[in-house]
């Protein structure tokens, strides 16, 4: 069955971490022997070891935070060196598999399609590298990377639901009272229609990269059925939600260049140039823009924007640590150093995200109001972002993608890219909706007769 993740099960992980119990509902697999760290090896104090750690795009504005997690480990272990290496979030998979192909992948990374490394075999499993306490004190985000019953991935970061960041001078310009703001996708499309004439051309309700599958999760959809064994996409429910997603691009309130266009960034960049009211890209990108262009556009932050099964799938950032490492123990270590609290809560100050290390919610960064008012625009947004996206856990259900880990690659990325032209033309209405799912429902069930006989469940 598929399983809801409200704030009460996030927090409810803080609480039975503060009185030492394990739970089923929050660890699977909690009977993992405890991790051995290089303070406990006999050797390892005299061995200079070096370790290489990628992340993804967080340099440029993260950098100092970013260098002070090497200093502080480097300093408490003077034997490790880390490597640090920052790379485009539209790179990292290549270059990830490249580096394998050469031989030389990083020790620990942050890292998309991990289901496709998985099955090359070339990330290591955890289970008997993170401590039993640390696996439960990741609470549901464990589960994140588990496959066949391990665990390959070391959770990081996630979102608290997902507060929409707001054009404010377009929302004024359409009349709507942002203390009383949309509160479902019917409502904002709603408010581009009566703001077509307002607004002028070239400027629509949302701007996000879409595609037919936009939404369907949050309206009570999945791609497949409950135990996973076939398409659950050829149903009326499906006809009739992609019919309304084509429906609003008739009307001209979906851009025609945001169709599934290649990188979200593409569709943050026509938001901050004014192109929509709405994205509900994450408020991590408040950070990714200057103070003066967010005042300038009167941006403000409004609670989840839901469809009509109040749902949103959340899918933390992980690490995962390559087989070939030489010293996969420093690897685990270094990064378990960087989820728990001490180092995470000075990133969650700086940028909107919630930890997957649960302990770090006890913190009074969380718990209580700020001392002092915060000193620009683009801080007193963010926070106002983190207050609005843990309200906001107590009224929409987040739970995650639900299809299995080893079915990413085949069901999700390998399917979607053999029906692409097919979606083109039923976005282009020569391919009817019924057709186009008849076909996507068969190239599913393939993929999955495919992925069972190699073995890869």
């Amino acid at each position: 069955m598929r399983q809801s993740f409200s704030r009460r099960t996030f927090l409810r992980g803080t609480t039975l971490i503060g009185a030492g119990a394990i739970t089923g509902s929050l660890l699977a697999a909690c009977a993992a022997p405890q991790a051995v760290t290089p303070a406990e090896q006999g050797s390892a104090g005299e061995e200079a070891i070096s370790i290489e750690w990628w992340t993804i795009n967080l340099k440029n504005t993260f950098g100092e935070i970013m260098q002070g997690y090497i200093d502080s480990y480097e300093a408490e272990h003077p034997n490790v060196t880390i490597e640090w290496v920052d790379v485009p979030g539209n790179d990292v998979a290549q270059k990830y598999a490249t580096a394998l192909a050469g031989g030389s992948a990083p020790d620990a990374a942050n890292m998309y399609q991990m289901a496709r490394f998985i099955e090359l075999g070339a990330v290591l499993e955890l289970d008997g590298l993170v401590a039993a306490e640390d696996q439960e004190a990741f609470g549901s985000f464990w589960e994140a990377g588990a496959i066949g019953g391990s665990h390959y991935a070391i959770p990081w970061y996630a979102t608290f639901a997902r507060p929409a960041v707001v054009n404010g001078k377009l929302a004024k310009a359409a009349g709507v009272d942002l203390a009383n703001p949309p509160q479902t996708w019917q409502e904002v499309f709603e408010i581009g229609r009566n703001a077509k004439d307002v607004w002028g051309p070239g400027v629509n309700p949302w701007v996000d990269c879409w595609t037919s599958k936009s939404w369907a999760f949050e309206e009570g959809l999945n791609i497949l059925n409950e135990d996973f064994t076939s398409a659950a996409v050829n149903t009326p429910e499906w006809e009739a939600h992609i019919d309304s997603i084509l429906a609003l691009n008739d009307e001209g309130l979906l851009s025609l260049d945001s169709y599934a266009c290649a990188d979200v960034r593409v569709a943050i960049d026509w938001f901050w140039q004014g192109m929509g009211a709405f994205i509900n890209s994450g408020t991590y990108i408040l950070n990714r823009t200057e103070n003066e262009v967010l005042e300038a556009g009167e941006y403000d932050i409004i609670p989840t924007v839901v469809g009509s099964a109040s749902r949103i799938a959340y899918d933390p950032q992980i690490f995962v640590i390559a087989k070939d490492s030489a010293h996969p123990e420093v690897a685990v270590d270094f990064i378990m150093s960087i989820v728990r609290p001490e180092n995470f809560i000075p990133f969650a100050k700086a940028v909107a995200i919630a930890p997957a290390y649960l302990p770090a919610l006890q913190d009074p960064f969380f718990t209580e109001p700020p001392a002092e008012e915060p000193e620009t625009y683009q801080a007193a947004l963010i926070r106002k972002s983190i207050d609005i996206g843990i309200a906001d856990m107590q009224r929409v259900a987040m739970e995650p993608l639900s299809e299995p880990v080893f079915y990413w690659t085949t069901v999700d990325v390998e399917v979607w890219q053999r029906v692409a032209n097919d979606e083109l033309a039923l976005v282009e209405g020569t391919l009817s909706t019924a057709d186009f799912l008849a076909k996507w429902e068969e190239s599913i069930n393939a993929a999955i007769a495919d992925a069972l006989e190699a073995g890869v469940a």
